[in-house]
């Protein structure tokens, strides 16, 4: 080979694993092939490092995938984020909206929750209302099922009664 550290598959080897470190025989590159060799290097880093930063991304994300459920413990930045949330509100725009008094604040909040309450209230009593005619229609329906066996057996009798005296007339 005309370049000493492309000489063997060994040494080949480190040297394009010291070029992705900034450790590359250039001036031997470009007397061998002065067109060529640089392309080819410039094209070798930088598939290498799109590889190598797909595979960091990808890490990433997993790793945030993996506990982005998980819910965060107390310490000094998730009180500042809870205090920063109780301490502003936002419009129905998403703007921030400032200058509101606690109380102000502690009215608005009661007032939802007054409202969530009563939401609330309502949705357990159409519940149990739903639950109520539920067991009223399983009622009807275990009737009309009783009723409907009380048929089948008197179907049956005659059927019985009608094979017996077609047998003997026969």
């Amino acid at each position: 080979s005309q370049i000493h550290s492309f000489n063997s598959l060994g040494i080949s080897l480190f040297s394009v694993f010291g070029g992705l470190l900034g450790n590359m025989d250039t001036p031997g590159i470009l007397a061998a092939s002065p067109m060529f060799g640089p392309m080819l290097y410039c094209l070798y880093v930088t598939v290498v490092l799109f590889v190598a930063f797909t595979i960091l991304i990808a890490l990433i994300c997993e790793s945030f995938a993996a506990v982005m459920h998980q819910a965060p413990k107390e310490g000094v930045i998730v009180s500042l984020v809870a205090w920063y949330h109780q301490t502003t509100t936002r419009d129905d725009n998403g703007h921030l909206e400032h200058g509101e008094s606690s109380d102000e604040s502690d009215a608005k909040n009661q007032g939802g929750l007054r409202g969530e309450l009563t939401r609330l209230s309502e949705a357990q009593r159409q519940l149990a209302e739903g639950q109520e005619r539920q067991k009223q229609v399983t009622k009807e329906v275990q009737v009309q099922v009783r009723q409907l066996s009380n048929q089948r057996k008197r179907l049956e009798q005659q059927l019985e009664r009608l094979g017996h005296v077609g047998s003997s007339s026969a």
